[in-house]
Formats: C-alpha cells, sequence, structure tokens
C-alpha cells in the first residue's frame, strides 16, 4: 500500500446501501445472511438455473419466530415471501438444478428496502477537489455540486461503485458518480474515482 499510503491526505468510510439479503452466491443446503432487513420486509428470492423444490425463509414475523416456504418447478426466476420479516435467521433449501440464490429485502409492492452498511473504515485515501464548483455560470436555483477525483488502494478482493457513499474523518460526505476504473503503471495499483457533493440548491 505504500503507492497510496505515500500520497493519501484523508482517512475515509466506504459504505454502499443495498436492499439485499443474502448477495449472490452458489445455491447450497443453508444459507446465513449476509445482513438483517431495515425494516419489516417480504424476503424476495431468485434463483439462477433450472431449479425444482422448495427454499424455507426463516426468521422473525410479528415479533414471533415463523417461516415460510416458496417453490419452484424447473424455471429460473423469483418468488416472494407474503409474511414480512422484521429479521432474517437462515435460509434452507431442498432443490435440485439451481445454480445460484440471492434473497432482497422488498415491501408488499416489491420497492426495495434499502440498509447502509461499511465497506471499510479507516481507509487511506487521496482527494483532489476540482477548480470550480460546477454551479458557477449557472442560473439562479441550480443544484450545487462539489466534484473530487480520489484515489483508493486496488484490491482484487472489492472495487468501489457507483452509488457508494464515502465520509471523510472530517464528516465531509462525498458519493460515487459513474464508473471507478483501475490506475497506474503496468499492474493496476489504484482506483481512480469520481467524487460529488451536493449541497442544496
Amino acid at each position: 500500500m505504500s503507492s497510496i499510503l505515500g500520497m493519501a491526505n484523508a482517512l475515509a468510510t466506504w459504505k454502499r446501501s443495498t436492499s439485499s439479503v443474502l448477495d449472490s452466491t452458489t445455491a447450497a443446503a443453508s444459507h446465513a445472511p449476509d445482513r438483517q432487513p431495515v425494516r419489516a420486509s417480504c424476503a424476495q428470492v431468485q434463483l439462477g438455473g433450472s431449479p425444482s423444490g422448495t427454499v424455507t425463509v426463516a426468521g422473525t414475523v410479528q415479533g414471533a419466530a415463523d417461516t415460510e416456504v416458496l417453490a419452484w418447478t424447473g424455471t429460473a426466476g423469483t418468488r416472494c415471501t407474503v409474511k414480512q420479516f422484521t429479521a432474517i435467521s437462515g435460509i434452507t433449501t431442498s432443490l435440485s438444478g439451481a445454480t445460484t440464490i440471492a434473497v432482497e429485502a422488498v415491501g408488499p409492492g416489491g420497492q426495495p428496502q434499502a440498509t447502509t452498511y461499511t465497506l471499510k473504515s479507516g481507509h487511506p485515501v487521496m482527494i483532489t477537489e476540482d477548480r470550480a464548483p460546477s454551479w458557477l455560470g449557472q442560473p439562479p436555483g441550480h443544484e450545487r455540486k462539489r466534484g473530487a477525483t480520489c484515489r483508493v488502494q486496488y484490491e482484487e478482493t472489492w472495487a468501489p461503485r457507483q452509488g457508494d457513499v464515502v465520509v471523510l474523518g472530517t464528516g465531509e460526505t462525498w458519493e460515487v458518480v459513474g464508473t471507478p476504473r483501475p490506475g497506474g503503471d503496468l499492474y493496476p495499483e489504484f482506483w481512480l474515482v469520481k467524487l460529488e457533493q451536493r449541497e442544496g440548491r
């Protein structure tokens, strides 16, 4: 990390908003949730492959332990529980032909129920602010935005993505815009990330 440590001018906490309860993974007999619903939510289960069988979602509904069983008959796709879980303790399967499984927290109408979780804390970054704020020369009422470029250590197991929230040690909050790209010489050394900070209207 010497290349980034030598240039770093800030420490950042990286956060991501998601409605995923179980990130997409290879289907197995049982799965522990990666995170919990942020509020009472239906569990929308997506299977890949040609699944036949059942998926059982177990957790808490209206303060009591409860389960709901979803069935597939050979075609990939999504099924959604009718019950709204405030917590999910586990997902068990009795399937053949399933390749992947993912579970999302959604409302009764199918709208994602997003929560924000921390990816990394105290991560060294180099941030360079744009010279001119984007609202200069714009008519009154134009949304005020500040832009910046951020370099963060390259890692094969993790990558920043559009929509991530970056909180600096100073308390400033930025949002990742566009698609981050790797930078460096012969091999990737850092992620080059565009940031934007909205300052009201």
